[in-house]
């Protein structure tokens, strides 16, 4: 079995309630997931479902999904949490 600190990352970016969220589940069975979007409003409920079934998964703020140069914000916000441990 893979511990969570030899998972690969996979960020999703624009989750929303639909296919965004459904990809996040996903990944979620064998990756660490970073939820990016606009608000938390939407990622920090399928982050905390995703935690619940024993995934790691950090819900960040920081852009849509045009706001390419956005990106780079969210990348500087993952090192630190749980995402990179």
């Amino acid at each position: 079995m893979t511990s969570a600190s030899e998972k690969k990352v996979a960020a999703v970016v624009g989750v929303g309630s639909g296919l965004g969220a459904a990809l996040a589940r996903r990944f979620a069975v064998g990756y660490k997931v970073a939820l990016i979007a606009r608000s938390t409003a939407v990622t920090e409920p399928v982050a905390e479902e995703i935690r619940a079934t024993g995934g790691v998964a950090v819900p960040q703020a920081c852009c849509g999904v045009m706001a390419l140069p956005h990106l780079g914000l969210c990348s500087q916000a993952l090192p630190g949490n749980e995402i990179t441990k």
